[in-house]
């Protein structure tokens, strides 16, 4: 099972990241405000994912990693229109 995660991540990274060259340049634009002075202190910012930051107290117990495969899922979700979509809305 966890190889099946495992490669169903490696996936999505891979789609997510093909052919945004417009958006990297955004990316690299929105990172040059992300400094740390911009952040308070224990609100360290400690991984970008597509410009979106991950704070120090996002992560809690879990292990970054699973943090990081977390806000890939919810960004392809919410590209995917999943959060619009009615069967999905019944289920919350």
């Amino acid at each position: 099972m966890t190889k099946i995660k495992l490669i169903l991540l490696i996936f999505i990274f891979i789609s997510l990241s093909c052919g945004k060259t417009e958006k990297s340049e955004k990316v690299k634009e929105d990172n040059k405000q992300l400094t740390p002075e911009s952040t308070t202190p224990g609100n360290k910012i400690v991984a970008l994912v597509d410009s979106k930051p991950i704070y120090e107290k996002d992560i809690r117990d879990r292990k970054l990693e699973w943090v990081i495969a977390d806000e890939i899922l919810f960004q392809t979700a919410l590209m995917q229109g999943l959060d619009k979509d009615e069967k999905i809305k019944k289920r919350q």
